[in-house]
């Protein structure tokens, strides 16, 4: 009556260190990959271009007298690896859509490009 219970803890456990295995193996590697890439062209450093910012009305739940309409400010843009090999997946132009403090809302400008450490537009 156990014994099929007792294979199936077995079937388990084997799959579970084989997993554990592989981590163990492809971790190391892929750091070591990174570290080799990043040593051949240096850290990465994205080029971000603003698409299109719009205002949008939301609303926020108070404890106090519920919901209140609150204006969220969203950015559309649009970013790429510009010094790594034009066939890494990072050199393609990747869409991004965030929503933003009004102090950043007010400082993009349609069309803007600059150059940062990060794909993540600040927005605070």
């Amino acid at each position: 009556m156990n014994t099929q219970s007792n294979k199936d803890d077995i079937f388990w456990t084997i799959v579970l260190l084989v997993i554990i295995l592989i981590a163990a193996i492809g971790v190391p590697i892929s750091c070591y990959n990174e570290h080799k890439t990043e040593e051949k062209y240096g850290p990465e450093k994205y080029e971000i271009v603003i698409l299109d910012k719009w205002e949008d009305i939301g609303s926020t739940y108070h404890l106090i007298g519920g919901r209140a309409p609150e204006t969220e400010y969203h950015v559309q843009y649009k970013y790429r690896c510009i010094n790594r090999p034009d066939d890494e997946y990072k050199s393609n132009w990747h869409d991004r859509d965030t929503e933003v403090k009004y102090p950043r809302y007010k400082e993009y400008k349609v069309g803007m490009r600059y150059i940062s450490n990060s794909y993540f537009i600040n927005t605070w």
